[in-house]
């Protein structure tokens, strides 16, 4: 159990890192990449429940370094996970090529939905911390096109172990 533990955790705090990485090391469009996202996602392709508690501590990292109002990525990361968990339980069945497409797609859109209402609620409270442009539009394009193509190759590499552990798919 305690072995267990640490491997989470190490897991949980390289990938962190690794997304830290990511997001200050890489130019422009590619530093959209949301590796947490992808991995949460990936949790949720493979019917695991912990996306939803693993979003909660990867939310309270994120909160250290993020530039947006304490509390955001707390409420955002759960909210989305366990709305993408039920609709892939239950809407989203398959676990096709098209599927995973659908379901990045539909997980990218949910989690800034979320970030851009929780945002305008709080902006309401707080004057002018938040003006929606278009920037942010096309910020949130790069995010659903680069992490769709991210998912589709993790699918890819992950799809012969995936299909040797599941004798029904």
């Amino acid at each position: 159990m305690v072995i267990r533990f640490c491997r989470a955790l190490i897991l949980i705090v390289g990938l962190f890192l690794i997304h830290l990485i990511f997001i200050n090391l890489l130019p422009s469009p590619f530093n959209n990449i949301n590796l947490i996202f992808l991995y949460l996602l990936w949790q949720i392709i493979h019917y695991n429940k912990l996306p939803v508690w693993q979003s909660l501590v990867l939310a309270g990292l994120l909160e250290l370094f993020s530039s947006t109002p304490f509390g955001i990525n707390l409420i955002i990361y759960p909210a989305s996970f366990t709305l993408l968990f039920w609709i892939s339980k239950n809407i989203l069945v398959n676990r096709s090529f098209y599927t995973i497409i659908i379901t990045t797609a539909l997980g990218v859109v949910l989690f800034r939905l979320i970030f851009i209402i929780a945002l305008l609620i709080l902006n309401v409270f707080i004057a002018s911390l938040f003006t929606l442009n278009q920037e942010i539009l096309i910020y949130i394009g790069w995010e659903i096109v680069l992490n769709c193509a991210f998912s589709v190759i993790i699918y890819l590499v992950t799809l012969s172990s995936f299909l040797k552990n599941n004798k029904w798919f």
